[in-house]
């Protein structure tokens, strides 16, 4: 299976490419990650690749960016699912921020009502809030367990 990993410049899809790649299972040989932020996609190529699935990636922050409106936008034109939502920068969001809990939780309402502008309605697309630093590779498993069940129902 492969997914593409997108969002806004800069928001760790790279590093968390290299997190999820980096974990160990039985199904690891079948799975393949792209990292590919908004600014990879030109306007000539208006398709994201070929995938069975899109996670968007949004910094907790920034939010949901242009940039990841775009990449929503893209993967409904080309009728790629909406596979998970990954808040990142979990680490550098509670060492900057003081209303932690009403913030995170913002972002993740803001995400969800982004996706459904463009037609994913569905509640049970997982979200995860994630570190991208080591000792976060449990969040980042679960994060990629409940992916894959949501792909499999």
């Amino acid at each position: 299976m492969r997914f593409i990993i997108a969002g806004q410049t800069g928001v760790g899809t790279s590093e968390l490419v290299l997190r999820l790649a980096k974990l160990t299972g039985s199904e690891e040989n079948t799975l393949e990650y792209t990292a590919l932020a908004f600014d990879d996609i030109t306007e000539e190529e208006m398709s994201l690749p070929e995938c069975e699935g899109v996670i968007v990636a949004v910094n907790l922050l920034e939010g949901p960016m242009p940039g990841t409106r775009e990449v929503i936008r893209r993967a409904k034109l080309g009728q790629i699912p909406v596979v998970g939502i990954a808040l990142t920068h979990l680490d550098q969001f509670l060492a900057q921020t003081q209303i932690r809990h009403s913030i995170r939780e913002l972002v993740g309402w803001e995400t969800r009502e982004l996706l459904s502008l463009y037609g994913y309605t569905d509640d049970a697309i997982p979200l995860a809030e994630l570190g991208l630093v080591s000792g976060c590779e449990d969040s980042v498993a679960a994060f990629r367990d409940a992916v894959l069940a949501y792909v499999k129902k």
